[in-house]
């Protein structure tokens, strides 16, 4: 049965290329019990603080305060709102972007405060942008400001956008009979406001109808272009054979596969043989001893993952055992230097947990554990400073450890909640560490959802509606295998886990 989900806020991506408060530089909590100053503040109200920072539309400071009492200015408003909202934004064009949307109009000043009139009329603008227009008649826009003694002096269209939002449930009177509509927004109100505005409007069709779309069409493009079928390898091989199968789009027999079978059976020939010659492909002389598709333990488990989707048994293809190779935890200074990646564990743990073969999980998961730097980072040289290099490889570890996430182990959990802690923060400027971000969440399950449709929307900026395929970077260049098939396993991972269906790498309900 398929999900619902909420409306989605503003992408994550665009809220943390920006600084929101200008006095003080703000970090991201998940939950309100991370402010050390909320001890005064309502239930209610710290309920509605605490979804706001969960869903990103308002953060706290690096202090560890929230600030509650602390007045919001229009600029800093109007980014809220829009976050809330989902559409796209950056600091530095939000009026802009306000403006652009109805949502308020030219010649508002930025660092001006946020009234509650004012900030009623934006909410009445965002939720005609959406077409939820309550229309209200004369009679009815009375009745409801009726019990407040203090708005006389508002003009017609003030005293309907007023009533509108009271009528939403949205906005409320500071008592019975006061609403204060020259009052200056705080920030525990700006929350609160900025919550309901994202309750109230619902998942948007054509938004859920782009996302599809855009995996239908960049699944159908990549077996359009991948002629006359794939071939073992990271790039028109596995992956696109991956993201086609746990679409339900291809099954093992289909035609388009003789290809990738003929080849993989011609390298796996090619690799019997110089073991039976005596070479062993763990520690070869040199490397091009084994076959450059077919050599490297990420190659033996991106083989093994796209078998599993199809169906197929990896460690008895044909009497081949693909998960010998990396079957078995080995300390990284003992294996070739091919092998030495935390990549090459994170996907060992995957693809074993794939189709549930014994092997070292205990051992793999130890090393990730033990691997992860006090940022909360992986990386593939560990040595160097941390990085934005560091996005798709601790987004890519974190898909491994996922499924152990919340299953009685307090040193996974922790490490989950460092890793996401510095992935939240990050900039994602490209197509493919945001798909990997997406794989993870979707990994992490259901209290993951929203989260991760932030990121399916940001990832859209780099779809072709042309041709239907993904670029990697410039929103304006050109499309490409590598990012087209990231982004397609990406958003098969969020229609799986939508649809109520097991995740991208769980191949439990494949039958074999």
């Amino acid at each position: 049965m398929k999900k619902t989900t909420t409306r989605i806020s503003i992408k994550l991506f665009s809220m943390l290329l920006i600084l929101v408060m200008a006095l003080a530089s703000p970090i991201h909590a998940s939950a309100a019990q991370d402010f050390n100053d909320l001890q005064h503040v309502f239930e209610s109200v710290r309920q509605e603080i605490e979804q706001a920072a969960s869903l990103m539309i308002i953060e706290g400071f690096g202090d560890g305060t929230f600030r509650p009492s602390e007045p919001v200015t229009v600029q800093q408003a109007v980014t809220m709102f829009l976050r809330a909202t989902g559409i796209p934004v950056e600091w530095t064009t939000a009026m802009q972007t306000g403006v652009e949307n109805n949502f308020i109009q030219d010649g508002l000043v930025a660092n001006a405060p946020m009234s509650r009139i004012k900030a009623a009329e934006l909410i009445a603008n965002a939720l005609a942008h959406f077409g939820i227009d309550e229309a209200l008649q004369e009679s009815e826009a009375n009745d409801l400001l009726a019990p407040f003694t203090d708005i006389d002096e508002l003009t017609d269209a003030q005293r309907n956008s007023l009533a509108v939002t009271i009528k939403s449930g949205i906005f409320r009177g500071m008592n019975e009979t006061t609403m204060n509509p020259n009052g200056i927004v705080n920030r525990s109100q700006m929350a609160s406001l900025a919550v309901r505005l994202q309750q109230t409007i619902p998942l948007n069709a054509q938004e859920q109808a782009d996302w599809e779309a855009a995996m239908n069409r960049s699944l159908d493009w990549i077996r359009s272009e991948i002629t006359p079928g794939p071939l073992v390898g990271s790039v028109g091989g596995e992956w696109a054979v991956l993201a086609l199968a746990r679409a339900n789009r291809i099954a093992a027999d289909d035609p388009w596969l003789q290809t990738w079978f003929a080849d993989l059976e011609e390298l796996l020939l090619e690799v019997h043989t110089l073991t039976e010659q005596g070479f062993d492909i763990n520690h070869p002389p040199s490397v091009g001893t084994f076959p450059s598709e077919l050599r490297r333990w990420t190659d033996f488990q991106r083989v093994s993952l796209a078998l599993g989707a199809l169906g197929i048994d990896a460690s008895n293809d044909n009497g081949y055992d693909l998960t010998a190779i990396y079957q078995t935890f080995t300390p990284s200074a003992q294996r070739h230097a091919l092998n030495q990646t935390i990549i090459a564990d994170a996907f060992a743990l995957i693809a074993l947990d794939a189709r549930n073969v014994s092997g070292d999980q205990d051992d793999f998961i130890q090393s990730i554990l033990e691997s992860q730097r006090v940022d909360g980072t992986w990386s593939l040289s560990p040595a160097r400073a941390t990085s934005a290099l560091d996005v798709d490889v601790t987004a890519m570890v974190l898909q491994s450890i996922a499924p152990y996430y919340r299953h009685g182990d307090a040193h996974i959990d922790a490490a989950v909640g460092r890793a996401l802690d510095w992935l939240r923060n990050q900039t994602f400027s490209d197509s493919e560490s945001t798909a990997q971000m997406i794989v993870a969440l979707t990994a992490l399950g259901d209290a993951f959802a929203d989260e991760a449709a932030y990121y399916v929307n940001h990832l859209l900026q780099w779809h072709d509606s042309t041709s239907g395929a993904f670029r990697q970077r410039a929103s304006s260049g050109p499309v490409n295998m590598m990012a087209t098939e990231q982004a397609s396993y990406a958003l098969v991972a969020y229609w799986r886990l939508v649809n109520d269906m097991a995740p991208l790498y769980d191949m439990s309900d494949v039958a074999q």
